[in-house]
């Protein structure tokens, strides 16, 4: 595919990612999945956008912007990296999957406590936990019953 246009490699990133406008739209905030997809064909996304998918998704803004350099960023981590995955076992208990790890999710907020220190110290758990809880990572435990409580916030 050739890419000479903002939005042919904004088009690459969100299918890349897996991403539908609304998917999109979602990550970057405060807009409508429609509203992102006539933004991402007229090619007038707001830097604003950009920035934030530059930041989220990896993906080094001169790229997106230009054409120019690597597409993936130097400076920021891989966000596609870490994925999440809720599933219920044979034994009916529901876990989620993130990364090589396997949670119980019953078990997930006191894991997240006992570990809190050393996570906001790291900022691939930082940008981890941002991009899942405006992917409504929450919003399913809620739906679920399932109260999560992070010391701090």
């Amino acid at each position: 595919m050739f890419m000479d246009t903002i939005t042919d490699r904004i088009e690459h990133i969100r299918v890349q990612n897996g991403l539908s406008y609304q998917g999109l739209a979602d990550l970057v905030g405060n807009i409508k999945g429609d509203a992102m997809r006539k933004a991402i064909v007229r090619g007038k996304i707001k830097d604003h956008y950009v920035n934030i998918i530059s930041e989220k998704l990896g993906v080094n803004k001169e790229w997106i912007l230009l054409g120019k350099g690597d597409i993936k960023s130097k400076n920021s981590f891989e966000a596609s990296v870490i994925k999440s995955e809720v599933s219920t076992d044979e034994n009916g208990i529901t876990t989620i999957s993130i990364g090589n790890m396997k949670v119980p999710i019953k078990d997930l907020a006191g894991i997240l406590e006992e570990n809190y220190q050393n996570l906001i110290l790291d900022s691939s758990f930082k940008l981890f936990m941002n991009d899942k809880i405006n992917n409504g990572m929450f919003k399913f435990f809620k739906e679920h019953g399932i109260e999560v409580k992070i010391k701090g916030k």
